[in-house]
């Protein structure tokens, strides 16, 4: 079958006859498209009067047929803006040797200004699967990579002969300087072929600028895609078979006109707009000496994604790792998208298969089929989050362009939770089409390319949340955050641990998830030191698990932990002086927002704290500290060490040496690769003898400043995880001893009682 270029695919597989067919899919065009009134387009848009035919054609009346056109175009022709992945993964930035000049771009500029453009990148999105009548244009410059991004809006689509296609779109900018290039239109105009195949021949862009001033670019198609992305599946030997397929046709519960197919990764990503080369080891990754728990925990999937994924660089690419394991420490989770290694995020994401058959709605009788539905849309839904998309309900605070993107909990989509929408999974499935919304197609497809790329964009850069509304209480919600502690102060390189507390006082319960505050993927915090900009703190990993539904009564609260200090991409509170922190919480389309807290941070009181600043305020210390021991990041781990060395009396030596004993407290699993590419687990063993006594002394020598240091929730989590591990090697009388030392000081610092019967019930039981 040949393209609308004439190009052979024979030898490709992700072109068929039968995507050709789908009902939801759009083919050429006959005739003219113009945008409704309501769309401002028009026939006489700026970019239709500032258009003039090619010379010397003459489009017949008679013969109105345009085959598609929609995909990747680039001009010079040998121009690569956003490397696509080859065979293996990899994909090396490949430039021209020589910068070109184009007419129409600027040239000449002031040192330190702009660099001088010399290639475009043109994304056409008219036809195919979900058109969005759409043109983006990146601009390039050498050793810069991408300098200015334009998105137009398509005002009309025109076929004026066999394959004379002409499209109008108004142009609006969403990044870099618009007085750059200055552009408000632009038309694209496809010939037909010359070689009498049904298809188009030259493609070329006129760029209208504020001047009138009308620039035309031969454009080369390049793929009828957005981008190429290698998948790498690893699965580990005690997990179930991944489940990377579902067939439409095996559950009643669908729209009437959705086809009986068979779904996969690559036809529903190929119908977002990209290729997918999948690639999945055939050797299971063991883990039979993992030891009595297998389940996975944050710090062990941090440390196996530094030392395990074959593809990984430290740099961008277009590739993802796909891990299958069987359980995750936290129950209900069935994926989550860890990776915030280092600049480079958003490459790696796990599935866990311990859930597959677990959530099955009582008096469902199409049980084989819902649960290959369910398991299917997680692995579609965790891959989605490594192209930058965030969940459904995530998108209301500013997001990429707010004109474009916009959250809603009723959406039809992979990265909405059916269990969350009224209705449940039955009224989802009953309207879903195994789709991305239109708006989130747009981000994947036309936002700038660094947004998108995995191991680019920081997770939910440039689409995320900005809390920019007026607070409007309709609810009677009230979020608290506050420091548990007696002063609002803190010393020069001590973490700040901060609780949320998520109250009714309201006169009726308020059906919310159990862990609205403590998951981050409905909260939102934000830090101001001084006068200067507020900074958006990002979590340092997204877990997706089924909706806890949970009554919150009249005079009830939740409670959730909040490190404020650190995130992925750095330290937020590294200075002295004062900081102004606020969080929101979105509960439904309602967005709680809570007290501004007044927080200061002291001036170095010692000599050597200063001294550490700048080793300590770094990355991977932030995440030891968040994760509470990282034995694999060894020169953050040395810093720690130092800390603890030189500054014993500062409260961050209690975080280092929590972090640095708590691995040694259990059985840590480590991916090792051999040198002959075989890969297994490896067993920390437990070193009770050294971490007990360790983090005995680090949480209960002077327990009120640990409590208030660490902060409530995470202090007591510490303790009650001691006691466990102390349990587990058979010290029984320590764990007791811990035990209730925990219920006394939980009743001395008036934790809620039902907290405290709780911690007491565990203490009876052990």
């Amino acid at each position: 079958m040949a393209d609308a270029f004439g190009q052979q695919h024979s030898s490709d597989p992700t072109i068929g006859s039968h995507d050709e067919e789908h009902p939801d899919n759009s083919g050429g065009l006959v005739g003219t498209w113009i945008a409704p009134a309501e769309d401002s387009g028009s026939r006489t848009s700026p970019a239709r009067e500032a258009f003039v035919p090619s010379e010397g054609f003459h489009p017949s009346p008679s013969v109105n047929v345009c085959a598609p056109i929609s995909g990747t175009y680039v001009f010079p022709v040998d121009l690569v803006l956003t490397p696509y992945v080859d065979e293996e993964g990899f994909g090396p930035l490949d430039w021209p040797p020589e910068p070109e000049t184009i007419p129409g771009l600027p040239h000449d500029f002031e040192p330190g200004g702009p660099p001088p453009a010399f290639g475009l990148e043109v994304r056409i999105d008219v036809d195919g699967f979900y058109p969005q009548k759409k043109i983006s244009i990146a601009a390039a410059s050498a050793g810069y990579g991408e300098v200015f991004h334009a998105l137009g809006t398509v005002t009309a689509d025109e076929c004026r002969g066999a394959n004379h296609r002409v499209i109008q779109a108004t142009i609006e900018t969403v990044k870099g300087d618009a007085s750059l290039y200055g552009w408000r239109s632009c038309i694209v105009e496809a010939l037909p072929a010359s070689n009498g195949r049904f298809g188009y021949g030259a493609v070329n862009l006129h760029v209208r600028d504020a001047h009138g001033q009308t620039n035309t670019y031969p454009i080369k198609f390049t793929s009828p895609r957005f981008g190429k992305i290698a998948v790498e599946i690893d699965v580990a030997s005690d997990a179930a078979a991944p489940r990377l397929t579902f067939d439409t046709s095996t559950h009643a519960n669908r729209p009437a006109s959705l086809p009986k197919e068979v779904l996969t990764l690559e036809n529903v990503y190929r119908r977002a707009g990209f290729s997918l080369s999948i690639k999945q080891d055939p050797k299971p990754i063991p883990i039979a000496q993992a030891g009595a728990d297998k389940a996975w925990d944050q710090v062990e999937m941090h440390d196996a994604m530094v030392k395990y994924w074959s593809r990984f660089r430290n740099a961008p690419n277009w590739a993802m790792w796909l891990l299958f394991a069987k359980s995750y420490f936290q129950y209900g989770t069935y994926g989550i998208m860890f990776d915030n290694i280092g600049p480079n995020h958003r490459q790696g994401t796990a599935v866990f298969t311990d859930l597959y058959d677990s959530f099955i709605p009582a008096g469902e009788k199409q049980t084989t089929a819902w649960a290959q539905r369910d398991a299917f849309h997680t692995v579609i839904h965790e891959m989605g989050h490594t192209f930058n998309l965030a969940h459904s309900w995530q998108k209301t605070f500013d997001p990429w362009h707010g004109k474009f993107v916009r959250s809603d909990e009723e959406a039809r989509s992979f990265m909405n939770y059916p269990d969350q929408v009224k209705g449940k999974d039955k009224a989802f499935y009953a309207d879903f089409r195994f789709r991305f919304t239109d708006e989130e197609l747009l981000f994947m497809r036309h936002a700038p390319r660094s947004y998108v790329q995995m191991g680019n964009a920081n997770w939910a850069d440039d689409h995320g949340r900005i809390v920019r509304q007026p607070p409007v209480n309709r609810s009677g919600l009230r979020l608290e955050i506050r420091p548990n502690r007696q002063r609002n102060a803190y010393r020069f390189l001590e973490p700040v641990n901060l609780e949320l507390k998520l109250s009714n006082h309201g006169d009726r319960a308020i059906e919310l998830d159990a862990d609205i505050v403590s998951d981050s993927c409905h909260s939102e915090l934000v830090v101001q030191r001084g006068d200067g900009p507020a900074k958006r703190w990002k979590p340092y990993t997204y877990v997706c698990h089924r909706a806890h539904s949970h009554a919150l009564e009249p005079g009830a609260a939740l409670y959730g932990r909040q490190a404020a200090s650190h995130t992925p991409d750095g330290w937020l509170i590294d200075e002295p002086g004062f900081y102004h922190i606020q969080a929101a919480v979105q509960v439904g389309e309602e967005v709680i927002r809570s007290n501004v807290l007044r927080i200061y941070v002291m001036h170095p009181l010692t000599y050597c704290e200063p001294t550490l600043a700048p080793d300590y305020f770094c990355e991977d210390v932030g995440r030891i500290i968040e994760f509470n021991g990282a034995p694999s990041l060894e020169s953050a781990n040395d810093v720690l060490h130092e800390m603890v060395e030189r500054c014993p009396d500062n409260p961050a030596s209690r975080h280092a040496r929590a972090a640095l004993a708590s691995p040694y407290a259990k059985e840590f699993k480590s991916i090792v690769i051999a040198d002959g590419g075989s890969k297994s687990v490896s067993i920390l063993p437990m070193q009770i003898d050294y971490a007990g006594p360790e983090l005995r002394t680090v949480l209960l020598d002077d327990a009120d400043a640990a409590a208030e240091s660490f902060g409530h929730i995470g202090y007591f989590a510490m303790l009650r995880r001691l006691a466990e591990n102390l349990s587990a090697a058979g010290d029984d009388a320590g764990a007791r001893d811990v035990h209730q030392q925990t219920v006394e000081l939980m009743v001395r610092r008036h934790i809620a009682p039902n907290v405290v019967q709780q911690m007491q019930g565990m203490f009876d039981a052990a």
